[in-house]
C-alpha cells in the first residue's frame, strides 16, 4: 500500500482548495513509495523495538468470522474483507507524486510517521 499520514492530506487539500483553480481536474492523493505489511512489521521493530511484529495473510474466510466475533454487521464484515482483497489484489500500490507538488514539499515518509508516532 501507498501509506499517507493524514496531517499531509489535509494540509495538501487546504492548499489545494486556498490556491490556485485545478479546472476540475482529479489527482491521485497517495504515498510517494508502497510498503507490504511486511515492510511495516520489520520497520516496527527497527523504529519501535517491537520484535515480536511479524505479518501474517489469513485467509479471507477466517478474517471474516473473526470481524464477525467482535460484534461487526455483516455489512461492516464485508466492507473490511473487501478492503482487504483490495490489498491483497495490488490495488492500493499506486504511487503518485501530486501530494508533494500540493505540500510544497516531501511528504511524511512511513518510517518517520512511525517514528513520531512512538
Amino acid at each position: 500500500m501507498s501509506f499517507v499520514s493524514r496531517k499531509d492530506i489535509a494540509e495538501a487539500l487546504s492548499n489545494v482548495l486556498t490556491g490556485p483553480a485545478f479546472s476540475n481536474a482529479g489527482f491521485d492523493i497517495t504515498g510517494p513509495e508502497a510498503h507490504s505489511f511486511g515492510d511495516i512489521a520489520l520497520l516496527l521493530k527497527e523504529v519501535a523495538g517491537f520484535n515480536e511484529a511479524a505479518h501474517t495473510d489469513i485467509p479471507v474466510e477466517d478474517y471474516r468470522k473473526a470481524l464477525a466475533g467482535f460484534g461487526m454487521t455483516e455489512e461492516e464484515t464485508g466492507f473490511y474483507v473487501s478492503m482487504a482483497e483490495s490489498i491483497r489484489a495490488g490495488e492500493f500500490e499506486k504511487t503518485d507524486r501530486s501530494l508533494e507538488i500540493f505540500l510544497g514539499r516531501k511528504p511524511l515518509g512511513i518510517q518517520e510517521y512511525l517514528k513520531e508516532l512512538f
